[in-house]
């Protein structure tokens, strides 16, 4: 273990709210390797699912993003922050697809910024962001001019982002980084298609770890009462569809192909389970609930929050998954359910070489309507998929297990650290 003298001082930084409590699990296994002192900026207070644990066990500081503060409530106040704004320097212009309230808004978080941020991102040997939202990248202008900066991309900041001003911001940023990480091989080639191969020098495949492969062991005899407990007859095989309550996931047009797809005989032996525990909007969940209660076969939509051991077990459980997201990164969810053993069909669209350069068996689909065909395709033949799909387990150890990511990460570290 390294004294605390030869550690060097590491800041996590969170720029998003869905990446606060997997930076804090990534930040907990770079603790491990006894090389570093972590702290965290704008990191959530959930610290992961698999293993909660206090901030104060894996960072030896915490600071909060600076609070951008209130829009300014008349008239007065906003045309003196405008003409600030547009007074100061590298304050890009109102962009095309922009409105003036989303520019002035953005202006008043950087002024907030500018001000507050120097003395918290001040003094350490390495910046880890694990964010490339254009709304905050100008930020990286007020952090030290020699920073060693990694930059993390996780799959919706490069897929789901448009328009001249915010493809302007992250070009900014390749050029403040010191090393840009991305998942796959087709996300390195995404990136470098937007904003050029001039930085394909600076971007590396790098991944992060799944926790519940240890509970997923655990949970593989549990499947009786799974079953039960959601309320389907043990003999049924389990469809799972999705892993959050976001529309991105498709639910309605996976049900619709099925439906379309399936004999009346085959839609007796199933029974679908959709896990929508987290990121719900109420219109789009009263859809699929709908969509559930006129379905010609059961539909178990979970809304409740299930405890790590519970997760382990749906994913144990389900014969088949269907997993189609509009974009993805490479999914933790997924490989949980090819590592328990369920035939997994996902979208060839997504960035899964990684997968397919290792052998992993699994099903790809072109499209939301295919599942249907698919799925008719495999209930026949079902005993055999799932002896095929269990193939994928010490492959998916090998590749998502922390202790293999740890020493891939803490190489990487100590190579920009020299």
């Amino acid at each position: 273990m390294s004294s605390l003298s030869q550690r060097r001082r590491i800041l996590m930084i969170s720029g998003a709210d869905f990446s606060g409590a997997l930076v804090s699990r990534f930040a907990q296994e770079i603790k491990a390797c006894g090389n570093y002192e972590i702290f965290a900026l704008g990191v959530q207070n959930s610290t992961g699912r698999a293993i909660e644990v206090p901030h104060s066990a894996v960072f030896a500081g915490v600071s909060p993003f600076p609070a951008p503060g209130l829009p300014p409530r008349d008239f007065r106040t906003a045309l003196q922050c405008c003409i600030d704004l547009l007074s100061a320097r590298n304050v890009p212009a109102l962009g095309q697809n922009g409105t003036l309230k989303k520019w002035l808004a953005r202006r008043i978080a950087w002024g907030c910024y500018k001000r507050e941020l120097p003395p918290l991102v001040d003094g350490y040997d390495l910046y880890h962001w694990h964010c490339f939202l254009p709304d905050l990248l100008p930020i990286l202008r007020w952090f030290p001019k020699d920073a060693k900066l990694v930059i993390s991309l996780w799959g919706s900041d490069l897929y789901r982002t448009a328009g001249i001003e915010e493809y302007a911001h992250q070009l900014e940023a390749c050029g403040r980084a010191t090393l840009i990480a991305v998942g796959s091989l087709e996300m390195r080639e995404t990136f470098c298609a937007k904003f050029g191969r001039q930085w394909q020098d600076r971007v590396r495949v790098l991944t992060y770890g799944a926790d519940n492969l240890d509970l997923v062991d655990r949970a593989r005899e549990q499947r009786d009462a799974f079953s039960r407990g959601i309320g389907a007859s043990p003999d049924k095989v389990i469809i799972c569809i999705g892993n959050n309550a976001s529309r991105m996931n498709q639910h309605i047009d996976a049900l619709n192909s099925i439906a379309a797809a399936l004999s009346v005989e085959q839609l007796k032996t199933v029974v679908f389970v959709l896990p929508m525990t987290y990121g719900q909007d109420p219109s789009y969940m009263e859809t699929v609930k709908n969509a559930a209660q006129q379905y010609p076969a059961p539909v178990r939509v979970l809304e409740n929050y299930l405890s790590d051991l519970e997760v382990a077990q749906l994913r144990s459980s389900c014969d088949i998954t269907v997993h189609i997201p509009v974009s993805d990164q490479f999914s933790a969810s997924m490989c949980e359910a090819l590592y328990a053993g369920s035939v997994v069909i996902t979208g060839a669209w997504l960035p899964y070489s990684r997968l397919r350069l290792n052998g992993v068996p699994y099903h790809e689909i072109s499209g939301p309507s295919d599942v249907g065909e698919k799925i008719r395709s495999i209930l026949p033949v079902l005993e055999a998929e799932k002896r095929r799909a269990m193939n994928a387990a010490p492959i998916i150890r090998r590749l998502m297990s922390w202790e293999e990511v740890r020493k891939t990460w803490k190489d990487v570290y100590n190579e920009l650290l020299q």
